[in-house]
């Protein structure tokens, strides 16, 4: 039975959260990109807004008619008490002394009381109101609405229940009683329904009345309520109406409020979307330019390294963020095998433009076969990266492994560290020489040299070049570690190995989170017989 190591599972489920952070940036930037879907969006951020603000709107509205309200029903209700006697008596002098101080308010136009069978005892119209309403609409008051009149005075002596019921039912209503009237049933649906008390002191609002064409009648409403007496027996009706004028003349100016307030963000809406896409774009546009850089970076990279003496694997973690610009190479030659590692300073798209043009001029140095002193390779490194616009020095780790002896010779920029891995001992290198960097190599340049011996495993640890001072650095003894414990599972694959290590490296250090980490891994053979 084989039993999976904790670092194997910690190693898949790292790889298996990397592919869904990819797919997840992938899945995001097409979303961004798509106009259809800012367009959507769009239309809802706007449609929320316009809600809101219609919502708040509506509220203020209502608050000026159920003040309206309020007054018509306190109106009536005072009166059905008062008016008891004098209904009973036909006293009409004490029905106008009743009315005279409703009609303190300006708003009341007319009050009139009626016995209980609907017939009108007494009524009064404010003189002015009569006037000018005969002028506007061509007709009496008691003439134009007598007939709804009788039917809310009838219907209330009747059947308040039935008569509240066909005023909410109404559809002479309009958008804002039509808002509310929804609202309320869904209100209802929670609540239940409101139960009117049936018989002593029912008051009703009308707000529901009709124009001779039919249309919502808004500019009077009124407020009507039984008359009874102590043992709650109905005598009649008290009735007063409102002009409201003034009340629609201030339900006009929170509409041009809400009007301008929903003018103002939705256009602020609009303008902040609009901008921000813009930026948007913009910013996917340079995540996918540093993506293809870092997928060009990537595509230059060799492939694993076998020999009959020694096996190298490598891997590169890229920085999630912008293009730092590392890579990694490999030449293979007759007495030797030499690897480098170089990290132009700085990130961005210059620096993947310096890493691509010293990995060609790397190559073609090898393809021509030109031979140098490892000083004299740096050098020609330095001069490379300083012939491209927007130059920029690099680091750099430069390895050769002699094939018969196992020397290591190293020659480093503070990029990276080197160990030799025997067990679980990891050696460092002895330091030969410090030597001033040439002209494009981030310097001081350490000249180390070491011996790996058959079997053993050398660890390059690369990555932080920008965090020395923070000791941000990959530490190569903790790499070297993580490779010792790792080394059984992977056996021969030495490219997952180092991207074990490199994944690894990363999560253990936060302070690479914006820097590339290279992991170079070179495992000379145990049974090696060299010519």
């Amino acid at each position: 039975m084989s039993v999976r190591s904790p670092h194997s599972v910690a190693s898949r489920d790292k790889t298996r959260r990397a592919r869904f952070t990819r797919w997840r940036t992938e899945m995001s930037g097409k979303l961004a990109r798509s106009s259809r879907v800012f367009l959507i969006g769009l239309i809802i951020a706007c449609g929320i807004e316009v809600i809101v603000d219609w919502n708040t709107t509506i509220y203020e509205i209502n608050v000026l008619r159920d003040g309206m309200r309020q007054r018509g029903l306190n109106y009536v209700s005072i009166l059905s008490k008062a008016a008891v006697e004098p209904m009973l008596a036909y006293d009409a002098d004490s029905m106008d002394a009743l009315s005279a101080g409703v009609f303190d308010d300006q708003d009341v136009v007319f009050v009139r009381f009626s016995d209980q069978l609907g017939v009108t005892l007494y009524d009064r119209l404010r003189p002015t109101y009569a006037e000018t309403f005969r002028k506007e609409r061509d007709n009496a008051f008691r003439d134009h609405f007598d007939k709804q009149l009788n039917r809310d005075v009838t219907g209330i002596l009747a059947d308040p229940k039935r008569l509240a019921d066909a005023m909410a039912a109404s559809r002479t209503r309009d958008l804002f009683q039509l808002w509310n009237d929804i609202v309320g049933f869904f209100v209802a649906k929670f609540t239940g329904p409101k139960v009117l008390p049936v018989g002593s002191g029912v008051a009703l609002y009308q707000d529901r009345l009709s124009t001779r064409s039919g249309a919502h009648d808004d500019d009077v409403t009124w407020a009507l309520g039984t008359v009874v007496d102590g043992r709650n027996e109905a005598w009649g009706v008290a009735l007063v109406a409102f002009d409201m004028g003034r009340t629609n003349a201030a339900i006009n100016k929170k509409l041009l409020k809400g009007l301008g307030m929903v003018a103002f963000f939705v256009g602020l809406i609009l303008v902040q979307n609009i901008f921000s896409r813009r930026d948007k774009l913009r910013l996917l546009d340079l995540e996918t330019r540093y993506g293809n850089a870092k997928k060009a970076i990537r595509d230059t990279l060799p492939s694993e390294v076998k020999c009959e003496w020694l096996s190298v694997g490598a891997a590169l973690d890229q920085a999630p963020g912008p293009v730092d610009g590392m890579f990694w190479d490999v030449h293979v030659g007759e007495q030797t095998i030499e690897m480098l590692v170089v990290d132009p300073d700085g990130d961005g798209i210059d620096a993947a433009s310096t890493a691509l043009h010293i990995a060609k001029a790397y190559r073609a140095r090898r393809r021509e076969g030109v031979e140098a002193s490892m000083m004299g390779e740096a050098e020609a490194l330095g001069a490379a990266a300083l012939v491209i616009p927007l130059t920029r020095p690099i680091g750099m780790v430069l390895v050769r492994i002699a094939k018969q002896s196992g020397r290591i010779d190293v020659l480093a920029s503070p990029l990276g560290e080197v160990r030799c891995l025997s067990g679980a001992v990891a050696r460092k290198l002895e330091t030969v020489a410090e030597r001033n960097a040439p002209h494009g190599v981030v310097g001081p340049l350490m000249e180390l040299h070491g011996e790996l011996g058959p079997g053993e495993v050398m660890v390059a640890a690369c990555g932080g070049m920008e965090n020395i001072e923070s000791r941000g650095r990959v530490d190569a003894s903790e790499v070297s570690a993580f490779v010792h414990r790792t080394l059984p599972e992977r056996g021969d694959d030495l490219s997952e190995l180092a991207m074990d290590a490199a994944t690894w490296a990363r999560g253990k250090l936060t302070a690479l989170a914006g820097q590339d980490v290279v992991i170079l891994l070179a495992r000379r053979v145990a049974d090696e017989t060299p010519d």
